[in-house]
């Protein structure tokens, strides 16, 4: 299911402030940089997981929450690796 546009700009923006962010206020403090982008990976994993849970909860058809939320965060890395392949990371 491809991003409607809006979205896709949404996500545009996010990376953009967050490059932003990293070349204001890390990078001349001499931040770990590699280590603020897992950092911020994993609270958009977190976000990810957290809603798949809700999901997950609100549909009594369907499995266990744990398991919707892992097959999402593989999905998500996944879809990582297409983008990174496909030269947009």
């Amino acid at each position: 299911m491809p991003l409607k546009g809006n979205q896709y700009k949404a996500v545009a923006k996010v990376v953009a402030a967050s490059s932003r962010i990293e070349r204001s206020d890390l990078i001349p403090a001499g931040e770990l940089t590699i280590r603020w982008r897992i950092e911020a990976a994993a609270a958009f994993l977190a976000s990810l997981i957290r809603h798949a849970n809700a999901a997950a909860q609100d549909d009594e058809a369907a499995p266990d929450p744990r398991q919707v939320a892992e097959s999402l965060v593989n999905l998500a890395v996944e879809r990582a690796f297409e983008i990174h392949d496909q030269g947009h990371a």
